[in-house]
């Protein structure tokens, strides 16, 4: 069964159309797994067959170990998403509801790679001297997380000692009590550094900077 609908899937046909160069998805999911993880590679594999700009890889979480070492993947489902200049992003979980934009941005930022940055933000992210974990939890309803996401990810993109990872507070509800989270999007940096809502790019960027110095 199609997780897109026809007027979205040509919607997204469209949006895809401006890549500029290959990304490729590397799915990672438990052999025989849960309907989660199915569903998060036949999302993914329809993207596949809207662009030869992107390049599904499918990997088993336990049987394909070192690969999943080798993506930053600790937990499945999971998706990391790679494009010019080698960023990665991850996302735990299905990025569905208001996620789905999210991770349409970020194949574009992928594919050129590049992202957009606000002066201020790039301004207090020169100061950063160390590596940034950062953990953005969200759900599929909440209409405020994708924009905390897309800053994580763009300051990824742009400076690579910054990981970003979507985490599905739903899909991962040990991960989601282990950090608190009651409300989201709840950003996470580092394990020490935290704050919940969309905030401003450049006060983002200033959380992740004392972060890194902490």
């Amino acid at each position: 069964m199609a997780i897109l609908d026809a007027r979205t899937r040509e919607e997204v046909r469209r949006r895809l159309a401006g890549l500029e160069g290959p990304v490729t998805l590397a799915v990672f999911k438990h052999e025989g797994d849960t309907m989660a993880g199915n569903t998060l590679e036949d999302l993914v594999l329809e993207l596949a067959q809207l662009t030869d700009k992107l390049v599904l890889k499918v990997f088993d979480f336990r049987a394909d170990a070192r690969q999943a070492r080798e993506h930053g993947v600790d937990r499945a489902p999971a998706l990391v998403v790679e494009g010019r200049g080698g960023a990665r992003t991850r996302y735990f979980g299905l990025p569905g509801g208001y996620e789905f934009s999210a991770l349409l941005e970020n194949l574009q930022d992928a594919s050129a790679g590049r992202a957009e940055l606000s002066p201020a933000a790039r301004s207090k992210l020169a100061a950063l001297r160390g590596p940034a974990h950062i953990k953005v939890f969200v759900t599929p309803g909440c209409p405020h997380c994708p924009a905390a996401l897309r800053t994580a990810q763009r300051i990824a993109q742009e400076f690579p000692q910054v990981r970003a990872d979507m985490i599905s507070a739903g899909e991962f509800p040990e991960l989601a009590r282990e950090y608190g989270v009651s409300s989201v999007p709840k950003v996470v940096v580092n394990d020490s550094v935290e704050f919940e809502g969309a905030v401003p790019e450049s006060a983002f960027a200033q959380a992740v900077v004392r972060a890194a110095g902490s």
